[in-house]
């Protein structure tokens, strides 16, 4: 199957999830030193990732989680038939395509609500927020 692997940028250093080994990594863009910031295998597949409001924000199958370096993953929602492709997150809302699921959905982060925001896609893989 496909090997899903997101990144993001925190402070001085690229977080990687390693959805082949389903692993947290961190690299330091100074030292080039990886360390891993834990397993992802407790959750679910790892496959989407992103940083946000001083929070990670986790896809795993149908699942997403929050969490900080320090603490362990918070469930936020689970969206049933649908794969979480990718996140991007927008003050308490977060967007994301589900491949399987044909369309773009929206959560609302602090009561797990979530709603099709674009239905009637093809196979969504993707999604980037651009700056204003």
């Amino acid at each position: 199957g496909d090997v899903y692997k997101r990144q993001v940028l925190v402070e001085d250093k690229l977080v990687v999830l390693d959805g082949g080994d389903d692993r947290m990594l961190s690299i330091d863009l100074e030292t080039y030193e990886v360390e891993v910031i834990r397993s992802t295998w407790a959750v679910g597949p790892a496959c989407a990732l992103t940083y946000a409001n001083g929070r990670f924000y986790h896809g795993a199958s149908s699942n997403i989680y929050s969490f900080t370096a320090d603490e362990e993953e918070t469930l936020l929602a689970t969206i049933p038939g649908a794969f979480i492709a990718d996140i991007v997150v927008l003050g308490r809302m977060a967007f994301f395509p589900a491949d399987n699921g044909n369309a773009v959905y929206q959560v609302d982060l602090e009561s797990g609500a979530y709603s099709k925001l674009v239905p009637d896609l093809k196979s969504p893989i993707s999604i980037v927020l651009l700056p204003e």
